[in-house]
């Protein structure tokens, strides 16, 4: 008898990729509520400085990283301005500081920004593809050294336990306009 015919098997559905905010957002420890409201969501360019308020229900220390409208990722905050990240438990701090306004440039476009407050100090320098000014441009996936683990903040932490990791987050867009 002939050999009965292989069976069909079906190429797999494609992985759907998660964007590194959401995933971020999705990794976040319980407990550690942060919030984060801009004063406006559209900024006219070249008129409109970026301000906005985060709020976290843990003391610990903000990091804020942006998708520029071209896909770039900067860190900004903390920057070569300014390091001092410390945030109260349930103080609000108002962002960015006046050491380093930020006025809204070309091109049109809208920006995702993504706070993060870790319990532990915490340093994104391993991702660090080049510098821009006063911030840090990373790489696009955060997925250079340190971040190994999908779930795991990238960067390097302070300290080396499990805890160390601890982190609350929160995103919000503001459309740059002409």
């Amino acid at each position: 008898a002939p050999p009965p015919p292989p069976p069909v098997v079906e190429a797999p559905a494609p992985a759907r990729t998660v964007d590194v905010f959401e995933r971020l957002l999705q990794n976040q420890s319980a407990g550690f509520e942060v919030s984060a409201s801009p004063r406006q969501r559209r900024l006219r360019i070249n008129q409109d400085r970026l301000s906005f308020t985060v709020t976290s229900a843990r003391a610990g220390f903000v990091h804020v990283l942006v998708r520029e409208p071209d896909g770039s990722l900067l860190l900004l905050f903390p920057n070569a301005l300014s390091d001092k990240n410390k945030i109260g438990a349930g103080k609000p701090l108002v962002l960015p500081q006046s050491t380093w306004p930020l006025e809204a440039l070309d091109p049109p476009g809208v920006q995702r920004l993504l706070v993060v407050v870790t319990q532990h100090a915490h340093d994104f320098a391993p991702l660090k593809i080049a510098q821009r000014d006063a911030f840090m441009q990373l790489d696009g996936d955060l997925r250079s050294a340190g971040a190994a683990q999908s779930s795991a903040l990238p960067g390097r932490a302070a300290c080396d336990r499990a805890a160390c990791n601890a982190y609350g987050a929160a995103a919000f867009e503001v459309e740059n306009v002409r």
